[in-house]
């Protein structure tokens, strides 16, 4: 029992040993660099890169992407309540790494709300040209080779470029023409022609599109009230006539030729032969604005160029000298 018990306390002192030889080496390191003249500007420039490394720390890869860092001591802790203070990225972000919700801020639900508005507004594009695109088919089938017999009908023709190029009413009991004789064009150029006398011919008469706009479309107010125009004459989509623009010059304008009872003309003839010409376009369609223009008489496609022509023959109307 001695016996270990004086190899117990022994060990501490066989231990500690080891300590006491230790300071002896340092010693002579250090008194090794301080003495050793050629080391010694060696030793002086490693400090002074130390030095110049003091305000340089592991937190520096935090720091967002071109964010300033504020002059500030190496350990010093920052207050994350004031917004002048240097933020640091969340912890869960690797460092100089840009997150994807800092790249696109617009949240899943706002980018899936947004894709499905343009599937929408494609779906409803999609559906209104395929129908376009069906009405122009069907009236191509309807109405080619044919002439208008309504408003309605000359109106499809117009918009899908379907019908004949050139629509003549000149037979008597045509529906067209029988209604257009009734219109207030017809009366009008049917006074103008009588005031001059019944000439043998005359390509001067002519019906203005604001007096045409006035008496086809607008409502009327006399000493019995309000009356409305009749919308289904033909007036109302022929609109002004004669006095043509200089390309379609002279056969387009309003014409009268004296003439017998079927049209022969003739310079004593009791009666006269009536003929007006309609250049249906886009000009007239948009109401004579400068910028539409009516394309070429022949070209095909919506909004064509339609010349509609009406001659009638019906006996003089003299006026009281």
């Amino acid at each position: 029992m001695e016996g270990k018990l004086s190899e117990k306390v022994d060990e501490p002192n066989e231990i500690a040993k080891p300590r006491e030889a230790q300071s002896a080496p340092e010693a002579v390191q250090r008194g090794s660099v301080i003495s050793d003249t050629s080391k010694q500007a060696n030793w002086r420039e490693t400090q002074q890169q130390h030095m110049l490394e003091q305000d340089e720390s592991a937190t520096d890869l935090f720091y967002k992407p071109g964010e300033s860092k504020l002059p500030t001591q190496k350990f010093e802790l920052f207050d994350g309540d004031k917004v002048s203070e240097p933020s640091l990225l969340a912890s869960n972000i690797a460092p100089r790494h840009i997150g994807s919700d800092t790249i696109n801020p617009v949240s899943k639900t706002e980018q899936s709300s947004s894709e499905n508005k343009l599937a929408q507004n494609w779906a409803v594009d999609y559906a209104l040209e395929r129908t376009k695109q069906k009405q122009i088919e069907n009236s191509h089938k309807i109405h080619d080779g044919h002439d208008a017999t309504s408003n309605e009908e000359f109106l499809d023709m117009f918009l899908a470029g379907s019908g004949n190029d050139r629509q003549v009413h000149s037979v008597r009991g045509d529906k067209m023409l029988e209604a257009f004789i009734k219109s207030p064009g017809a009366e009008a150029i049917r006074q103008q022609y009588a005031r001059n006398n019944n000439p043998e011919f005359t390509d001067k008469l002519g019906y203005g599109t604001v007096q045409a706009f006035k008496d086809t479309v607008l409502p009327h107010v006399d000493a019995t009230g309000v009356k409305l125009p009749d919308y289904s004459n033909p007036g109302v989509h022929v609109g002004g006539f004669g006095n043509p623009p200089k390309e379609y010059q002279p056969w387009a304008a309003c014409t009268a030729t004296r003439c017998d009872e079927e049209g022969k003309p003739t310079k004593q003839g009791e009666h006269v032969q009536f003929q007006i010409v309609n250049i249906a376009g886009q000009h007239s369609w948009f109401y004579h604005l400068p910028k539409a223009k009516d394309k070429p008489i022949g070209e095909q496609g919506a909004r064509r160029t339609i010349v509609e022509i009406f001659r009638w023959t019906e006996p003089l109307t003299h006026t009281e000298k």
